[in-house]
């Protein structure tokens, strides 16, 4: 979309990214020229400020530079940037200015957070941030840092989604999304909705009425209205949990499950138990690049996690090994078969799901889990989608397994013992 005239909108969206405010959204419906303003304030931002680098960032690399790079940078750059002595890497996605700024095009995925570790930013733009949780966004804040005479933001862009989403209570009700406290200085957290009916001038003229006829009641709310919604997404797999905070029953039998990884893939240990037909989750252990060696007493931080059986990734006979010898005696494989996935994700669909708001690792992977779609029909799929981070998710599916496949309603604690060759 090459834009020829501001609109009334994109003045005040414009105004609004231009303030004191660290964190500014634009959210709304599709076409509304969110992103095409959001990478012309970032151009604008690397040219006001000499040696200053800035990011935009999409989940994926594939999307990154198919929609950003090949998209909107290309059309932001020939329509307003056509006369600056632009560098333009096209393979590493750059764009470096006379002044020695730079933006950066980029995916969090194939190692680009890992990458990010390494450089400071005066901008970190969100690209359609809907895609991406929570634990992902709060990496990279640590990497707004750079020292010069602008003021460090980040900037974020969606089509609305699901209220349970993290951007609903930080930008609508102005809280902080872990302690669900108000923000300290709710000034910093400014937001504007955009939709395409804001847009006319810049889009075809019967863009509007082809939505309105061709999407159900869901997607119009999203796409068109640019409201966040209510029902579920009927992509999304589990929709019978929800967060809050409890206090864990004195009498709670633990049942533990363990998923293993370690560079891109982390290692989990999560800790639930169940009462009734409810099934709460109060701890998650999240570890990545852990040595195996280092893994028991890692879990030790996790309570109880001595006493009871740990149903574990039987991928990793070595790993299950090593920590029966070292303090977890009671580790055992899961049981994997041709369909033990989608059994234990139906089976988990079966009890309603209570998760303490400190096991945000979970909250973000049941937020996101969904089904896969036809890429040419769009149709929903009986299959879940590939790609997506389920690694808490496959430790709750084996944490249950005793329950699931031998109707067990308890699992008995066992003795401490002392290891013989410490950790």
């Amino acid at each position: 979309m090459t834009l020829i005239k501001w609109t009334d909108k994109q003045k005040e969206g414009l105004a609004l990214l231009s303030s004191d405010a660290q964190h500014v959204m634009l959210l709304g419906g599709s076409r509304s020229g969110k992103t095409w303003l959001l990478c012309h304030t970032v151009f604008l931002r690397a040219m006001k400020y000499p040696n200053t680098r800035h990011a935009i960032i999409r989940q994926t690399q594939t999307a990154a530079r198919r929609s950003l790079w090949m998209g909107t940078v290309q059309d932001v750059i020939a329509s307003r940037y056509s006369k600056v002595a632009l560098k333009i890497n096209k393979t590493e996605m750059t764009v470096t200015f006379p002044n020695g700024s730079m933006v950066e095009i980029l995916g969090v995925d194939e190692g680009a957070k890992e990458k990010m570790l390494g450089n400071e930013y005066t901008t970190i733009y969100f690209n359609e941030c809907s895609e991406m949780m929570f634990s992902t966004v709060s990496f990279m804040y640590s990497r707004l840092a750079q020292k010069s005479a602008a003021k460090n933001k980040f900037f974020y862009d969606q089509n609305p989604p699901h209220v349970s989403h993290w951007s609903h209570p930080m930008f609508v009700q102005g809280l902080n999304y872990y302690t669900k406290e108000p923000h300290k200085n709710p000034a910093d957290y400014v937001y504007l909705v955009m939709n395409p009916a804001d847009n006319l001038q810049n889009i075809s003229d019967n863009y509007i009425q082809q939505l309105m006829e061709n999407m159900n009641d869901q997607q119009k709310q999203r796409f068109i209205f640019g409201q966040f919604t209510t029902d579920p997404d009927e992509k999304t797999v589990f929709t019978n949990w929800h967060i809050k905070s409890f206090e864990t029953d004195t009498d709670a039998v633990f049942q533990f499950g363990c998923d293993f990884g370690f560079s891109v893939d982390p290692t989990v240990l999560i800790r639930c138990y169940l009462k009734e037909r409810t099934l709460y989750i109060d701890h998650e252990l999240y570890l990545k690049q852990c040595e195996t060696v280092d893994l028991p007493k890692m879990f030790l931080s996790v309570p109880e996690s001595q006493r009871y059986v740990i149903v574990a990734d039987s991928s990793r006979p070595e790993t299950i090994s090593h920590m029966r010898r070292h303090g977890f005696p009671k580790m055992m494989p899961s049981l994997k078969g041709k369909n033990s996935v989608m059994e234990g994700i139906e089976f988990l669909k079966g009890y309603k799901i209570i998760v303490h708001p400190r096991c945000e690792n979970i909250i973000n992977e049941l937020s996101f889990y969904s089904y896969a779609t036809d890429k040419d029909s769009g149709k929903i799929l009986p299959e879940i989608a590939k790609g997506q981070e389920d690694h808490g998710i496959d430790a709750l599916r084996y944490s249950i397994e005793a329950t699931k496949n031998l109707n067990l309603r308890e699992v008995k604690p066992v003795s401490l013992f002392k290891s013989s060759s410490g950790w």
